[in-house]
């Protein structure tokens, strides 16, 4: 019992943190987006989103694998062995050498075919774009060999480590914007990607010195490197890549296709909205990172009720979370989006809202996945869900051929991503014998009933109220308080209530 109040102790501490991070880097993040939109522009800030996009095509190499390694990294740690650890990691490395130098070629030769004879780039644009492929193409590499250090970071539990540097990096950025402001007669979309390329890499620096200061298995060593080792890991992360193949597919393949049938000003639309619902997602993904190690250590200690009892506990108070900040927002973006940015894109309002469904769907999703992970057996869970997922982009092809409106082809992609969501739960439950029944009644229809409940009060008054400030404000008040009354009436159990109950008297007792 006292070792399970530690743990939700160093979770909670954790998500603190993270969320300290969070705060400072959206605040940032919303100021530095108008800054820059207005500086390069609505072409040239949409340019930047789908050729970088081409890159982030690729990215999922680098997430496959980081996702393998902070795996075996907590499952080695959970059983207590740090000369496991220290193979993890020199294997890890090995690989990750090897791909980003695969990923360097594959991409050097894709990117250039779209970037010439498939994307629709402005007249006289075609230099700077090439030059924001290459420095994004760079970053990129270098971001793949430096992550077996982070996913070190996170299978500790160093996550004001993270908060430190990420709010570092945010800071770091915003000499970039005050670049944009200050310098004339230079080409600022070049000039924006070589100095975000060289504050990415001061970033990965310290994280590499951190990690060799603290960490003893953070040196590489060949000795460590263990055939065996070297094939279950590619093997995990090959079916990872699978997995996350599906991810770039339903978006970038998505930038892709719009930058096909229409123009940069759509792309640039569907950068912002990705950027609203990527906020809000960091609320949500704070609270998952924190818990991601613990529900890994617990299979490690074959503890499998207990990894399904936090993964559905982290499911629900995320979605929770999730409530209390999109609602809001969801209703109110377009006057969000008028004050944040002033010329709004077409689109990318509607764009956002459909972006903030999807969250919700993979927020719910994610700690299941995360378990899902632990056990190591995630051949056929890529397989199935990433055939589900891949399907986004041929089908989006074939609507917009067909002319059907972008408003359907954009709706129709949530689909995919909630029968994926089925598929998870349900492979989890063959190799672990959960019983999917209590996640299906206890986190899903019981978000869905608190969320319709949640919703119909700031509905009413957003229908009702004439578009403004006033009605803003009392959406966003009426929608927290409301939700929040009901979150804790319906959402949380009787014995949390007592907690923050107890919590609370005893803060105002203090003085």
């Amino acid at each position: 019992m006292s070792e399970s109040i530690s743990d939700n102790k160093r979770i909670a501490k954790n998500t603190i943190y993270l969320y300290i991070r969070m705060f400072i880097t959206m605040t940032v993040g919303l100021f530095t987006a108008r800054v820059v939109l207005n500086a390069l522009g609505v072409s040239d800030y949409g340019l930047y989103d789908v050729v970088g996009g081409i890159v982030s095509m690729f990215m999922f190499l680098r997430s496959s694998l980081a996702q393998g390694t902070q795996r075996y990294l907590s499952f080695s740690l959970g059983k207590g062995s740090i000369e496991q650890s220290q193979k993890v990691f020199s294997t890890s490395l090995l690989i990750y050498v090897g791909f980003a130098a695969i990923i360097f070629f594959i991409t050097e030769i894709v990117g250039l075919y779209l970037l010439n004879y498939k994307m629709t780039i402005d007249e006289g644009r075609m230099t700077a774009a090439l030059i924001v492929f290459h420095l994004s193409l760079l970053g990129t590499a270098i971001g793949i060999v430096i992550s077996p250090f982070m996913g070190c970071v996170i299978a500790h539990e160093r996550m004001d480590f993270i908060a430190y540097t990420s709010i570092l990096d945010v800071v770091s950025k915003l000499l970039i914007v005050y670049l944009l402001l200050v310098v004339d007669n230079v080409d600022k979309l070049i000039m924006y990607s070589v100095f975000y390329l060289i504050v990415g890499q001061i970033y990965n620096i310290i994280i590499y010195v951190y990690c060799r200061s603290k960490f003893p298995e953070c040196r590489f060593s060949m000795k460590y490197v263990e055939p065996s080792l070297r094939k279950e890991m590619l093997s995990f992360s090959g079916w990872g890549i699978v997995g996350n193949m599906a991810n770039m597919g339903s978006n970038q393949g998505i930038s892709i296709l719009l930058n096909i049938f229409y123009n940069t000003t759509i792309n640039a639309a569907r950068g912002i909205a990705l950027t609203v619902s990527g906020h809000i997602n960091s609320f949500i993904s704070n609270y998952q990172m924190a818990s991601g190690p613990q529900i890994i250590k617990l299979y490690a200690a074959k503890d499998v009720q207990g990894m399904y009892h936090l993964a559905n506990n982290t499911s629900k108070f995320s979605a929770y979370l999730f409530i209390l900040l999109a609602i809001p927002v969801f209703l109110e973006i377009d006057y969000i989006l008028y004050i944040w940015l002033g010329n709004v894109p077409d689109y990318t309002s509607y764009f956002a809202r459909i972006a903030i469904i999807q969250s919700l769907i993979t927020c719910l999703n994610q700690p299941h996945a995360t378990a899902m992970s632990a056990t190591g057996k995630i051949k056929w869970i890529n397989i199935s869900t990433g055939s589900v997922l891949l399907l986004i982009v041929p089908v989006s092809y074939v609507l917009l051929k067909l002319h059907v409106d972008l408003k359907i082809v954009y709706a129709i992609n949530v689909l995919p991503w909630a029968i994926a969501s089925i598929i998870r739960l349900e492979i989890l439950r063959y190799y672990t014998q959960i019983d999917t029944l209590v996640a299906y009644k206890t986190v899903y229809l019981k978000v869905f009933i608190i969320l319709v409940i949640c919703f119909i009060p700031p509905f009413v008054l957003h229908y009702y109220m004439s578009y403004g400030l006033l009605r803003l404000i009392l959406v966003i008040g009426t929608s927290v308080l409301w939700s929040g009354i009901i979150i804790y009436w319906l959402g949380l159990p009787k014995h949390i209530r007592k907690v923050l109950i107890s919590k609370t008297v005893s803060l105002f007792n203090k003085k």
